[in-house]
């Protein structure tokens, strides 16, 4: 059986929107700095109010924090780092929408800070406007370039809309520029099997993965299962499945993979072996798994031959 576990699998896809929290951007984002266009005594409380702010922010007293920077919207209402730190409690308050707002008025005042970009791209996401959010990222890369980074996000909403067809865009075209990052080469060998692609090009893409790190597991038992049902060479696949269970014998979905090859090679007595630790696998380790079909249908045909 495949294994579907991926780091970015699209049956977890759920996952991929992370959690909105009061710290939740990366550390190498740009800082917004308050921007004040006030009368002398206004500027000197708007200063007051934003410096006590940082620090109760600092010292984790969040809602002094929020109170604090509320006295500095009413003298500012366009400040960007006022509107950004709202727009961050917004979003630890689970009110997305209110944030989508500050966000933009940060935005507006500041398209340069890459700290919004992926702010507006996260809240978009959690709203679900997918487009919206591919709009913020055409903008970051005219701001600072295509990279990685950008293709992994622009990945997680194609993915996010179930358009597996320009996710696997986004990948080949970024291995066009980087074609031995493991990464996206899992994301290519996934999308593959998705799209139900040529068994050639699903080949081509497990063995560019193992030729860089021959010690992927779960590869080595994706591409040992896609040679078995594809007839492909069963010798191999034999050889690669053992690998597997050598590495993890209470793997059930490696044990279930390599009982199939037995059968499939004809080694009814060790395929039926195997399928019995599958089983007692799937009751000790995956109780869930005793409702898989592909599972069911491997264990009758196996197990009709030891009635024969």
């Amino acid at each position: 059986m495949k294994t579907k576990d991926y780091i970015l699998s699209f049956a977890i896809k759920a996952c991929l929107v992370l959690c909105f929290l009061l710290l939740s951007v990366g550390v190498s984002a740009k800082k917004t700095k308050p921007v004040v266009s006030l009368t002398a005594e206004e500027q000197q409380r708007f200063y007051y109010y934003f410096y006590a702010a940082e620090w109760a922010f600092n010292n984790e007293r969040y809602d002094d924090a929020y109170r604090l920077y509320c006295f500095c919207y009413e003298l500012n209402s366009a400040d960007p780092a006022v509107n950004q730190f709202l727009g961050d409690y917004m979003s630890a308050m689970k009110l997305p929408a209110y944030a989508l707002s500050y966000y933009v008025a940060s935005f507006d005042a500041d398209p340069q800070n890459e700290a919004i970009y992926y702010r507006l791209y996260q809240t978009h996401l959690l709203l679900g406007h997918y487009d919206d959010a591919l709009k913020v990222l055409d903008r970051e890369e005219q701001l600072r370039g295509k990279d990685a980074y950008t293709a992994l996000r622009r990945y997680r909403i194609y993915g996010m809309k179930g358009d597996g067809k320009n996710a696997l865009k986004v990948v080949e075209n970024y291995l066009k520029s980087d074609q031995y990052n493991m990464q996206f080469l899992l994301l290519r060998a996934e999308l593959y099997s998705i799209l139900k692609k040529s068994y050639k090009k699903q080949k081509a893409a497990y063995e560019s993965i193992l030729e860089l790190d021959d010690s992927n597991t779960m590869i080595l038992n994706n591409y040992a299962y896609l040679l078995a049902t594809h007839k492909g060479d069963l010798k191999l696949a034999e050889e690669l499945s053992r690998e597997t269970i050598k590495r993890e014998p209470n793997n059930c979905t490696y044990l279930d993979t390599y009982a199939w090859i037995l059968h499939l090679r004809g080694e009814d007595q060790l395929a039926q072996f195997y399928m019995m630790q599958t089983m007692k696998c799937i009751a000790e380790f995956a109780p869930d798994e005793f409702g898989n079909k592909e599972i069911q249908d491997h264990y009758k045909a196996i197990m009709e031959k030891k009635k024969k």
